[in-house]
């Protein structure tokens, strides 16, 4: 796996962490952000997980005003997870 970080213009910050792990296909990708969600293939329901670790990421991110986005070229190819969040405060209301 591999861990990127970094700063964007207009006070973003962002992490990058790929694996090269089983990959998800292009259809399901979006999916795996969703609370419980878990890919529908055989070599996936063999490992143990409960479909909520993305979604924690997703839910947390969000809350601190920030993004969250999955990518995979598909099955066998890994998976890459981008988060960006804000660097300044949010201001509220």
């Amino acid at each position: 796996g591999e861990v990127v970080a970094g700063r964007e213009p207009g006070g973003k910050g962002g992490v990058e962490v790929s694996d090269d792990g089983l990959g998800i296909d292009r259809k399901n990708v979006r999916r795996v952000l969703r609370r419980f969600y878990r890919v529908e293939d055989e070599e996936v329901r063999r490992r143990r997980g409960t479909g909520l670790g993305l979604f924690v990421v997703w839910a947390l991110v969000k809350q601190l005003g920030g993004e969250v986005e999955a990518f995979s070229e598909g099955r066998g190819q890994g998976t890459t997870v981008r988060v960006e969040l804000p660097t300044a405060p949010v201001m509220s209301g």
